[in-house]
């Protein structure tokens, strides 16, 4: 039988009603009238580990824009259930120090439905004003050195809803927290953090620098929590 988007979505909900597992995946609203799947791009290759399905839920009251995520990572020791777990809990962690991620509305099966963020942060700042995004970017970062994550490039899968900055990469590129500080300290990932900000054609005042420093070091000593 033909893959369908119709069927990906019974099955992760596990029933085979599609207005019934629309709703409970929270894709449209309770009274699921003049349902409508549309797909805005087929499957393809999505950096190393995923393949990625982009495509609309609608009614008459509500449109979603959604990305499937098919996990195509491999461990010899780790399960595709058990590398989404890891994602998840990676998810979590960065929740809970307030950072921006996209709406998780199902996982299972060796994939992840989320919300899809329409714009790379790259393509936007330097088209906006940089000083509405550079408090935030700079906190990603304190918030990544402070947990102690070793990010391969920490700040090139970014995307914005187009006022904030988004996290969307939770996989081997981000790795897992609690690595020695030797393997990734403060001075470094900040350093990285104004290099791609030069690469993305952001000149930085000398206030400007003052400002991502303070914001970045406040995540360090200070932790911020959901608590």
């Amino acid at each position: 039988m033909a893959w369908s988007i119709e069927q990906e979505l019974c099955e992760i909900v596990g029933c085979d009603d599609l207005p019934v597992a629309v709703r409970r995946l929270n894709l449209v609203s309770a009274v699921a009238t003049s349902l409508g799947i549309k797909e805005i791009r087929d499957w393809h290759r999505a950096g190393a580990e995923t393949y990625q399905y982009h495509f609309e839920v609608s009614n008459q009251s509500r449109k979603t824009l959604c990305v499937l995520k098919a996990c195509a990572a491999w461990s010899p020791v780790k399960s595709l259930e058990q590398i989404l777990t890891d994602w998840i809990d990676r998810r979590l962690l960065l929740k809970a120090r307030r950072i921006q991620l996209p709406l998780l509305y199902g996982w299972g099966h060796g994939v992840l439905l989320e919300e899809h963020i329409p714009y790379r942060l790259s393509d936007i700042i330097g088209a906006g004003h940089p000083n509405s995004f550079l408090p935030e970017i700079a906190r990603v970062a304190g918030v990544l050195s402070s947990l102690r994550f070793a990010p391969i490039e920490p700040f090139q899968d970014l995307r914005s809803r187009g006022r904030d900055v988004v996290m969307i990469d939770f996989g081997e590129d981000l790795g897992p927290p609690g690595l020695s500080q030797d393997a990734l300290d403060a001075a470094t990932l900040f350093d990285r953090l104004l290099t791609t900000l030069r690469a993305w054609d952001i000149p930085l005042s000398y206030r400007q620098r003052q400002l991502i420093a303070a914001c970045y070091n406040a995540e360090i000593e200070n932790p911020s929590t959901t608590h």
